[in-house]
Protein backbone atom coordinates (compact mmCIF):
# COMPACT_ATOMS: atom_id res chain seq x y z
CA UNK A 1 0.00 0.00 0.00
CA UNK A 2 1.46 3.30 -1.04
CA UNK A 3 0.72 6.05 1.42
CA UNK A 4 1.18 8.88 -1.03
CA UNK A 5 0.40 9.51 -4.67
CA UNK A 6 3.21 8.87 -7.15
CA UNK A 7 4.16 12.55 -7.39
CA UNK A 8 4.40 13.04 -3.62
CA UNK A 9 8.09 12.41 -3.20
CA UNK A 10 9.09 14.91 -5.88
CA UNK A 11 7.52 17.57 -3.60
CA UNK A 12 9.25 16.28 -0.48
CA UNK A 13 11.87 18.49 1.16
CA UNK A 14 14.33 16.76 3.47
CA UNK A 15 15.46 18.68 6.54
CA UNK A 16 18.20 17.95 9.05
CA UNK A 17 16.60 15.43 11.44
CA UNK A 18 15.75 17.28 14.65
CA UNK A 19 13.87 16.20 17.78
CA UNK A 20 10.91 18.53 18.34
CA UNK A 21 8.89 19.35 21.47
CA UNK A 22 6.86 16.14 21.11
CA UNK A 23 10.03 14.01 21.26
CA UNK A 24 9.64 12.85 17.64
CA UNK A 25 12.18 13.52 14.90
CA UNK A 26 11.16 15.94 12.15
CA UNK A 27 12.97 14.94 8.94
CA UNK A 28 10.89 16.08 5.97
CA UNK A 29 8.21 18.52 4.89
CA UNK A 30 5.90 18.86 1.92
CA UNK A 31 3.20 21.15 0.63
CA UNK A 32 -0.14 19.88 -0.61
CA UNK A 33 -2.95 22.19 -1.75
CA UNK A 34 -1.15 25.14 -0.16
CA UNK A 35 -0.83 23.49 3.28
CA UNK A 36 2.47 22.59 4.93
CA UNK A 37 2.85 19.09 6.36
CA UNK A 38 5.73 17.84 8.50
CA UNK A 39 6.84 14.21 8.49
CA UNK A 40 8.11 12.84 11.79
CA UNK A 41 9.80 9.58 12.67
CA UNK A 42 9.58 7.95 16.07
CA UNK A 43 12.78 8.70 18.03
CA UNK A 44 13.79 5.04 17.96
CA UNK A 45 12.67 1.67 16.69
CA UNK A 46 9.28 0.52 17.91
CA UNK A 47 10.52 -2.69 19.45
CA UNK A 48 13.73 -4.60 19.63
CA UNK A 49 12.19 -7.97 18.90
CA UNK A 50 11.71 -10.03 15.78
CA UNK A 51 8.33 -9.50 14.12
CA UNK A 52 6.66 -10.64 10.96
CA UNK A 53 5.07 -7.99 8.77
CA UNK A 54 1.56 -8.88 9.97
CA UNK A 55 2.64 -8.71 13.62
CA UNK A 56 4.19 -5.30 12.91
CA UNK A 57 0.91 -4.06 11.39
CA UNK A 58 -1.08 -5.38 14.36
CA UNK A 59 1.37 -3.72 16.76
CA UNK A 60 0.93 -0.45 14.84
CA UNK A 61 -2.85 -0.63 15.27
CA UNK A 62 -2.41 -1.05 19.04
CA UNK A 63 0.00 1.89 19.21
CA UNK A 64 -2.42 4.13 17.29
CA UNK A 65 -5.32 3.13 19.53
CA UNK A 66 -3.28 3.76 22.67
CA UNK A 67 -1.68 7.06 21.57
CA UNK A 68 -4.64 8.39 19.53
CA UNK A 69 -2.18 9.32 16.78
CA UNK A 70 -1.86 8.19 13.17
CA UNK A 71 1.48 6.44 13.02
CA UNK A 72 2.25 4.45 9.87
CA UNK A 73 4.91 2.18 8.44
CA UNK A 74 6.74 4.28 5.85
CA UNK A 75 6.71 3.25 2.22
CA UNK A 76 9.91 2.17 0.47
CA UNK A 77 10.84 5.65 -0.78
CA UNK A 78 10.35 7.34 2.59
CA UNK A 79 12.36 4.60 4.34
CA UNK A 80 15.16 5.13 1.80
CA UNK A 81 15.21 8.81 2.75
CA UNK A 82 15.60 7.78 6.39
CA UNK A 83 18.40 5.39 5.41
CA UNK A 84 20.15 8.19 3.50
CA UNK A 85 19.95 10.46 6.55
CA UNK A 86 20.66 7.80 9.20
CA UNK A 87 23.95 9.51 10.20
CA UNK A 88 22.64 13.09 10.14
CA UNK A 89 21.33 15.26 12.99
CA UNK A 90 19.14 13.57 15.59
CA UNK A 91 18.91 10.35 13.53
CA UNK A 92 22.51 9.50 14.50
CA UNK A 93 22.71 6.26 16.52
CA UNK A 94 18.93 5.70 16.53
CA UNK A 95 18.74 2.89 13.95
CA UNK A 96 19.52 -0.62 15.19
CA UNK A 97 22.04 -2.51 13.09
CA UNK A 98 22.17 -5.98 14.58
CA UNK A 99 24.88 -8.14 13.08
CA UNK A 100 23.68 -11.43 14.56
CA UNK A 101 23.73 -14.42 12.25
CA UNK A 102 20.88 -14.39 9.75
CA UNK A 103 18.70 -17.21 8.60
CA UNK A 104 15.91 -17.50 6.04
CA UNK A 105 13.27 -16.31 8.53
CA UNK A 106 15.39 -14.01 10.70
CA UNK A 107 16.62 -10.77 9.20
CA UNK A 108 18.38 -8.59 11.75
CA UNK A 109 19.30 -5.33 10.00
CA UNK A 110 16.35 -4.77 7.67
CA UNK A 111 13.45 -2.39 8.21
CA UNK A 112 9.92 -3.17 7.07
CA UNK A 113 8.25 -0.78 4.63
CA UNK A 114 4.56 -0.61 3.70
CA UNK A 115 5.33 -1.20 0.00
CA UNK A 116 4.04 -4.57 -1.08
CA UNK A 117 5.38 -6.40 -4.11
CA UNK A 118 3.02 -5.76 -7.02
CA UNK A 119 2.36 -9.39 -7.97
CA UNK A 120 -1.18 -10.33 -6.96
CA UNK A 121 -0.08 -13.81 -5.89
CA UNK A 122 2.82 -12.55 -3.79
CA UNK A 123 2.98 -12.29 -0.04
CA UNK A 124 6.13 -10.19 -0.17
CA UNK A 125 6.88 -6.76 1.22
CA UNK A 126 9.87 -4.56 0.47
CA UNK A 127 12.35 -3.90 3.22
CA UNK A 128 15.48 -1.75 3.41
CA UNK A 129 18.84 -3.09 4.57
CA UNK A 130 20.34 -0.45 6.86
CA UNK A 131 23.88 -1.75 6.40
CA UNK A 132 24.04 -0.89 2.69
CA UNK A 133 20.69 0.56 1.52
CA UNK A 134 19.63 -2.47 -0.52
CA UNK A 135 15.89 -2.81 -1.07
CA UNK A 136 14.75 -6.41 -1.11
CA UNK A 137 11.46 -8.24 -1.04
CA UNK A 138 10.87 -10.41 2.01
CA UNK A 139 8.09 -12.87 2.68
CA UNK A 140 5.58 -11.42 5.12
CA UNK A 141 6.33 -14.31 7.48
CA UNK A 142 10.04 -13.42 7.67
CA UNK A 143 10.95 -12.18 11.12
CA UNK A 144 12.55 -8.75 10.90
CA UNK A 145 14.06 -7.06 13.93
CA UNK A 146 13.24 -3.45 13.09
CA UNK A 147 10.54 -1.04 12.10
CA UNK A 148 10.44 2.72 12.46
CA UNK A 149 7.07 4.39 12.54
CA UNK A 150 6.28 7.79 11.04
CA UNK A 151 3.48 10.31 11.31
CA UNK A 152 2.42 13.38 9.38
CA UNK A 153 1.25 16.59 11.00
CA UNK A 154 -0.40 19.47 9.20
CA UNK A 155 1.06 22.73 10.40
CA UNK A 156 -1.48 25.24 11.67
CA UNK A 157 -0.60 28.90 11.36
CA UNK A 158 -1.99 31.34 13.88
Amino acid sequence: MMLFEDNFLSELTLVTPKIDDSGDILFATYYQFGDLFNIYAAPNDSRNELMTYDTTVNNLKKINKKTKQNWFIPDRELMMHMYTMRNVGDFINTFVIDEREQSDFYISHYYWTSTKYSSSSSNRVYSVDFTDGDKIMLRQNARVLNHRLCRIKKEIYV
